[in-house]
């Protein structure tokens, strides 16, 4: 280094800031940069810090009244050092998450030490050996009002290390049907249902993929079923339906939550394992939550329907012509040079009103092309539409990449073209929602919607079965596991397969029918690309905040930009069975919701209209269901 350079660059300055104007910057420094630091290693174990504006809640931060108890007794340590084993490996993974959190529990090695109170719980962290005095204790307990989390194989065995069987497991209100067969990949992976008390914090669908583990995961049924065993496509194993991975129930005095796994399974899935042990305790201590629903009007999940019209482009009109019959809306991804040859077919689809979008301009992926290549591709491609449309071309707003292949390249260059959402693979995204494609220099207003296609699609069901019954059945299951899990369900199926007498042909009426039968019910939103896309940007400008006020919740809504949103829906979580929350309105102007009763745990605050600003509203949970 040349000294004088550096003298120039660091030597005195003609005028010098003093100390003391300094020092309370260097204070807050001070105090910020450990606070920094202790947030990323936190966010690395998997802390979670609070969300607004999304999955806007308080819920995570809350630390309800009463005691939470981790029993760790002898009596298991002993059984496991018999078999070799070593109690802590199972124990310590709660101590990490309590401090994780900033949650206070208390550690004991004996039930009698539990002080009955409101809101209190006990863990029994794979608790296998129970005694006979223990167990007795424990239904004490639960008959005065205490709850339980247990996990894997709690009271399998009793103080001598004999096996009893899964008659505790049962007399809690978890049925156990065996254990999970060790599959390949999907053997250790669960998916997330939305919207339950215990996955409020949750994406739906959400895949959850555990840490291999000596201990197997068990299957168990519930009254209510949090997380499904599914493979990778979050299809059921077939012979084992509506089987749960974390399940919760409730009896006359007490909760209980079972997760079917070990806490030596968690390792690889801190960052979801944790926001649902907050949810599951507070569900468990009776608290009130609340949640965004990632629907508009009290749907519980979406459904798209979508066509890659490719080869055989007239064959779109067999699936416009059954949509349209429905009134249901659909997306038409156009391959613009099967498209030019076939003017008629875009008109009628354009005509109908369906959402038509780009499917390229051959059927060739985009990956692994020059940007140059790339960007000539979308322009030849959007010009043989605007040959026969100029207005459709300019209002085309999706995209979908021919054989799903595309690259970082490909969404920046359909950002600058205006494309407002890009249809993709099933393995972009390990949950069934869309989601915004951060890119510098792009503005919030114009980010990538991307939404993955979360179920099989045609070509994967053909090559399965070519009978149009078992395809209706297999289409009819996707759609069923999506709409149970309340996600974007997108279904995809090809132009070349949609002629009459063609299985798919035969299979979609049918399938539409029940789409539509489960739309009119009020739980499925039938909705085209566009309409998702436009959805997901309107939700972004809606904030929720609750904030837990004795027995009831103080609730703050807030709507930024210039737009109105319509269908602005809130989850609310009650804290006893078969209450329905009533609404005060605390602010002058706010829009008053209708509520409505999803099960005994959940209503919904549904919003018609709710113009920019800020509402305040003030929840009880005094009322209750006949």
């Amino acid at each position: 280094m040349n000294p004088s350079r550096q003298g120039s660059v660091i030597g005195t300055p003609k005028w010098r800031i003093p100390q003391w104007m300094l020092m309370p910057y260097l204070s807050v420094l001070g105090l910020v940069l450990p606070v920094l630091v202790y947030l990323l290693m936190m966010s690395h174990l998997g802390w979670r810090a609070p969300v607004f504006g999304d999955r806007a809640q308080s819920n995570a931060a809350a630390v309800a009244e009463g005691t939470v108890y981790l029993f760790v007794s002898e009596t298991n340590k002993q059984y496991y050092d018999t078999i070799g084993g070593n109690y802590e490996v199972l124990v310590q993974p709660w101590r990490k998450y309590f401090k994780a959190r900033g949650r206070e529990y208390t550690e004991i090695s004996d039930l009698d030490q539990v002080r009955p109170r409101a809101n209190t719980v006990v863990i029994l962290p794979s608790a296998i050996a129970i005694g006979a005095d223990e167990r007795r204790t424990l239904a004490g307990l639960q008959e005065s009002g205490v709850s339980v989390l247990t996990t894997w194989a709690s009271g399998t065995r009793n103080s001598d290390g004999e096996w009893t069987g899964w008659d505790f497991l049962q007399s809690l209100g978890i049925v156990v049907l065996g254990e999970r067969e060790k599959l390949q990949g999907s053997g250790r992976q669960v998916t997330m249902s939305a919207e339950t008390p215990l996955t409020l914090s949750q994406a739906p669908a959400q895949r959850v993929w555990l840490s291999p583990a000596s201990e197997p995961m068990l299957r168990f049924r519930g009254d209510h079923i949090a997380a499904r065993l599914t493979d990778w496509y979050r299809v059921e194993t077939p012979g084992y339906p509506s089987e749960g991975a974390v399940v919760y129930t409730e009896s006359r005095t007490s909760r209980t939550v079972g997760f079917a796994f070990a806490e030596t399974s968690w390792d690889a899935s801190l960052n979801l394992i944790y926001p649902t042990l907050d949810d599951a305790l507070l569900w468990l201590q009776r608290q009130p939550m609340i949640a965004l629903a990632n629907w508009p009007n009290g749907y519980h999940a979406a459904q798209l329907v979508e066509m890659d019209t490719e080869h055989l482009f007239g064959a779109a009109n067999a699936l416009a012509d059954m949509l349209k019959a429905r009134g249901i809306p659909g997306t038409f991804f156009l391959l613009t040079s099967e498209a030019i040859k076939d003017p008629k077919t875009v008109r009628r689809l354009a005509n109908d009103r369906f959402d038509i979008a780009y499917h390229g301009d051959i059927h060739i992926g985009f990956a692994k092309q020059s940007e140059a290549e790339q960007q000539n591709r979308l322009t030849l491609m959007r010009q043989q539409l605007a040959s026969l449309d100029p207005a459709l071309a300019r209002s085309a707003r999706g995209f979908r990449a021919p054989t799903e292949a595309y690259e970082p390249i490909t969404e920046r260059l359909l950002q600058k073209m205006g494309i407002r959402y890009h249809l993709v693979d099933p393995s972009r995204a390990e949950a069934a929602l869309p989601f915004f494609l951060k890119a510098k220099d792009v503005s919030p207003d114009d980010e990538l919607v991307v939404m993955p296609r979360t179920q099989r699609d045609d070509l994967n069901q053909l090559s399965l079965t070519q009978d149009p019954q078992a395809l209706l059945k297999a289409l009819t299951d996707d759609m069923d596991n999506n709409r149970r899990d309340g996600g974007l369900g997108t279904l995809s199926v090809h132009s070349q397969n949609m002629s009459p007498g063609q299985p798919l042909n035969q299979a979609m009426a049918p399938y539409l029918d029940r789409l539509l039968q489960y739309q009119r019910s009020g739980d499925l939103w039938l909705a085209s690309g566009a309409q998702v896309e436009q959805w997901w940007r309107a939700r972004r400008n809606v904030a929720v905040v609750g904030s837990r006020q004795g027995l009831r919740l103080e609730l703050d809504i807030s709507v930024k930009g210039n737009a109105p949103v319509s269908g602005v829906t809130v989850l609310v979580m009650v804290p006893a069975r078969g209450t329905v929350p009533t609404i005060r309105v605390t602010k002058v102007g706010a829009v008053q919701p209708v509520v409505k009763r999803v099960d005994d745990y959940t209503s919904q605050l549904v919003f018609p209209t709710l113009q920019p600003g800020n509402y305040a509203y003030q929840v009880n949970f005094s009322r209750r269901t006949k």
